[in-house]
């Protein structure tokens, strides 16, 4: 997966902000994530749909927008960070649909409210 790849491009997002680097954090942004909540909402099957996964990448990028401005270089690498991610999962979801017209991204646990198989 790509996350796990390419850890140097992700090390930044992967855990959740800490109150010791940022103690302000929270008093800006009042809707968290990192990627190990998404890996671990994958595993947990949390994700009905792709839209719901993606929304929480974008939620990423609009955390650091939010904190350290558009303009910021932090910024600028978690955009490209989830522009990569979602070229990734998009090329494994199209490939999985050619080869298995019943399977929906399984290894990435996105199911449509039913097991697919």
């Amino acid at each position: 997966m790509f996350i796990q790849k390419k850890s140097e491009i992700c090390f930044l997002f992967l855990e959740r902000v800490s109150e010791q680097l940022a103690p302000d954090y929270k008093s800006f942004v009042s809707a968290e994530m990192w990627l190990q909540l998404i890996l671990e909402r994958l595993r947990t099957r949390y994700y009905r749909s792709q839209d719901q996964l993606w929304f929480d990448f974008d939620l990423i990028i609009h955390c650091s927008k939010t904190y350290n401005g558009q303009e910021d270089e932090l910024t600028q690498t978690a955009e490209a960070m989830v522009d990569k991610i979602r070229k990734e999962l998009r090329m494994f979801i199209n490939c999985n649909h050619e080869t298995k017209s019943k399977a929906i991204a399984r290894p990435f646990i996105i199911a449509k409210g039913k097991n697919t198989g």
